[in-house]
């Protein structure tokens, strides 16, 4: 599928029902090593049991007021805000528009308090008005017995007044041993400078990593319903597996936070967690935005809930680069998904926004995502799964200042100041006008509730897309109404059947195609508006690589090697890279095969029907991915149909399984993490109809920590086998 940089926005009202550039990490220090601490806005509206359902916020009920700049340097000596902001929380108990807790450097647990200026819109930093500090930099958890202990360092989550006391939210940056389950720290006051926190209490959910974030205060019309006044959440962290696969929320009440030594439940109101990556796999393809709305180059972090709505919106960010690449960064275009030199097992990834080793997306999309409360509200009363959400619209945020995804900036945090009515959202590592300098920028919206009845409007038109033979193109809308308006895709003036979401995806494009016109069309109750026309370019220069003959489905016995091939043309030197998957499609990985236009399995086992393959085909002037294809597997003295066990529990005596043989082999090859350390080697003599395992120990013989790990392994000494397992400590 073929992404710009800048994508349009979908507002499809579904049916209720750097190490690297990557989620959970610090890029800089002020951010998760990630891409991002994305904030969460929530906006819940007055439900119906106030006697009426408000409507789904659109795009056009937010109205950008423009953004102000926060304090530079040290305060009496304490660390400032460089590389802060990656947390948030609102004060009102300072008169007129309140003020902002922040979090400062992040190589420290502190925050501190800044006023709220006018905000300028305007792309000059200089033109812009600065934040006066209130407190400096302090720790919020001072006078607390029970501190979170990591040997990786302590995060500060989010920040919420409550009753005019203080709450504040820690988790570990990286927490290998998956126990910990303390999150929230309590102040009686807001004074920082006093040292009388208590905590960190405990509280109940599938993991503390869930909810040990961003917080925000529930309505009061939706508290009932939820299950609590406070919702917090948080997502995409390191190791993958402690935390949501996707946005989060569960609502809690911080007056039952009494006994430190007693744990406090909490309502799940919406996560996807790995047995239920709904909305998209870690490692899978960018998302489409209709059926797959994440994959690990995107997470949220932070909310709000503006009283009046019924939505809460995610602020984050996404990466939209296809198929998923998990390696070293380059600048150079044509290194993209190449192997990097001296080391094994190791590819390029294109991203010239850099950071370290890990996974890189680029585009970014800086966007919100939203999602409709009377949905939260099925799953507090058990009538939904948290994972069976699905978002109502998404709406892209590249055009304001610093949010270009092209840069470090990614949207932190958000906060809401239900009196005026405001969103403040955190953008850390904005502002580098100054020398030496990486300080948040705050940005802030105006939230119109009004519910009077529009016709829709069209803010962002299609553009024009340009692919090679054989690739998609995507275009889109952005565009509000009320009541929420319909679309139809039009291809050449005729409508295009089944194309009405605010995206459209084209077929694999044909020489044909080149020079179609697609439009939109966008109607609700008040009227109709049409979109401007996008022209499709479809290269056909002999340069680009072009797939000929596709590769086929092949049907093997268990014990023979499936063939695939393929014919391509372009100019030379062309590149082949065979990709294999084990999870229908979902997503894939390079198998590490010669680089030619044709692939043979290792001998099959019956475990292998199912597996999917595709080829990648490069040159200097682009890529091109085959049709994805199917190995189907029968009869043999094979497995017997069994599918090997890849998520296990180690302390519970289970181990985790690889490849299956269908008849006797010897297995070798090697375990490792995501970050490409060792933590075992194979060397195994399989019977028949068993398959290769691992036990869940490192090379020094201690127990893995939970996470997803990833195994290279020959049969014989033959073709490389590469997949991976969840290890789980129950």
């Amino acid at each position: 599928m073929f992404l710009g940089v800048k994508m349009p926005l979908i507002n499809e009202h579904l049916p209720h029902a750097k190490t690297g550039r990557s989620s959970g990490s610090h890029k800089k220090a002020s951010l998760r090593n990630a891409r991002s601490f994305f904030g969460v806005l929530a906006i819940s509206l007055t439900i119906v049991v106030s006697g009426h359902a408000d409507n789904l916020l659109q795009f056009g009920n937010l109205k950008y007021l423009g953004s102000f700049r926060v304090p530079n340097g040290s305060q009496g000596g304490a660390s400032d805000l460089n590389f802060g902001g990656a947390a948030i929380g609102y004060n009102p108990g300072n008169g007129g528009p309140g003020s902002l807790f922040l979090s400062c450097n992040a190589q420290t647990t502190t925050i501190a308090e800044v006023s709220i200026p006018v905000a300028i819109n305007s792309t000059d930093f200089n033109a812009l008005n600065t934040a006066a500090m209130l407190q400096a930099c302090t720790d919020p958890t001072a006078g607390s017995t029970k501190p979170i202990v990591g040997s990786n360092g302590t995060q500060i989550g989010g920040m919420l007044v409550y009753k005019g006391k203080l709450l504040t939210t820690e988790y570990l940056y990286y927490d290998s041993p998956g126990t910990t389950d303390r999150a929230i720290f309590v102040k009686p006051n807001t004074n920082l400078s006093q040292s009388n926190a208590s905590g960190a209490y405990i509280i109940d959910a599938p993991t503390v990593d869930f909810l040990d974030s961003w917080m925000t205060p529930i309505p009061g019309p939706w508290q009932a319903a939820f299950g609590g006044p406070v919702a917090s959440g948080n997502d995409g962290l390191t190791i993958i597996t402690r935390t949501s696969f996707g946005p989060s929320a569960f609502a809690w009440d911080p007056d039952r936070l009494t006994d430190i030594n007693t744990g406090i439940s909490s309502t799940p109101l919406l996560y996807y967690d790995s047995s239920h990556p709904m909305i998209g796999q870690w490692d899978g393809d960018a998302p489409n935005n209709t059926t797959t709305f994440w994959n690990g180059n995107g997470a949220y972090h932070g909310a709000v809930i503006p009283p009046g709505a019924r939505s809460i919106l995610y602020f984050g960010e996404q990466g939209y680069k296809n198929p998923f690449c998990y390696g070293e960064p380059t600048s150079d275009p044509a290194l993209d998904f190449q192997p990097v030199p001296g080391e094994p097992g190791v590819i390029y990834c294109y991203d010239p926004v850099g950071g370290g080793k890990g996974q890189h997306g680029y585009p970014y999309q800086e966007q919100i995502v939203a999602y409709d409360l009377n949905d939260l509200a099925a799953v507090a009363a058990k009538t939904k799964n948290p994972w069976d959400l699905k978002p109502y619209a998404i709406w892209p945020l590249n055009n304001y200042l610093g949010l270009d995804g092209k840069s470090n900036a990614t949207p932190g945090p958000a906060v809401y100041d239900p009196t005026l009515q405001r969103i403040y959202l955190a953008v850390p590592g904005a502002d580098n006008v100054e020398p030496y300098s990486s300080l948040p920028l705050i940005h802030v919206w105006q939230v119109n509730l009004s519910n009077a009845l529009s016709g829709p409007v069209i803010y962002s038109h299609p553009s024009d897309q340009t692919v090679s033979i054989g690739q998609t193109a995507t275009f889109g809308v952005v565009a509000s109404g009320n009541p929420i308006p319909t679309y139809q895709w039009q291809k050449n003036g005729a409508d295009i059947p089944g194309a009405t979401s605010a995206y459209y995806t084209t077929p694999p494009a044909v020489p044909s195609d080149s020079g179609s016109l697609f439009r939109c069309v966008v109607r609700n109750s008040q009227g109709s508006v049409t979109s401007n026309t996008a022209t499709l370019t479809v290269r056909t220069s002999s340069n680009d690589p072009v797939i000929l003959t596709q590769p086929s489905n092949v049907t093997v016995n268990a014990g023979q090697s499936g063939q695939f091939s393929l014919t391509a043309t372009g100019t030379n030197p062309l590149f082949y890279e065979w990709d294999i998957s084990t999870n229908q499609g979902q997503s894939f990985s390079p198998i590490g095969a010669p680089n030619t236009p044709s692939y043979a399995t290792p001998p099959t086992t019956v475990s292998d029907n199912g597996t999917r393959f595709r080829c990648v085909v490069s040159n200097t002037n682009g890529s091109i991915a085959s049709q994805d294809v199917v190995l189907n597997v029968v009869g043999g003295s094979g497995t017997g149909g069994r599918i090997p066990k890849r998520v296990f529990a180690p302390n519970k005596g289970e181990q985790g399984e690889m490849v299956c043989v269908s008849q006797p082999a010897h297995v070798s090859g090697l375990v490792y993490a995501q970050g490409g350390d060792q933590q075992a080697t194979i060397e195994e003599d399989v019977a028949a109809g068993q398959c290769a395992t691992w036990d869940g120990r490192n090379q020094n013989n201690g127990l893995a920590a939970s996470g997803v790990y990833f195994y290279s392994l020959r049969i014989d000494g033959g073709k490389k086998l590469t997949g991976k397992v969840v290890l789980l400590q129950r």
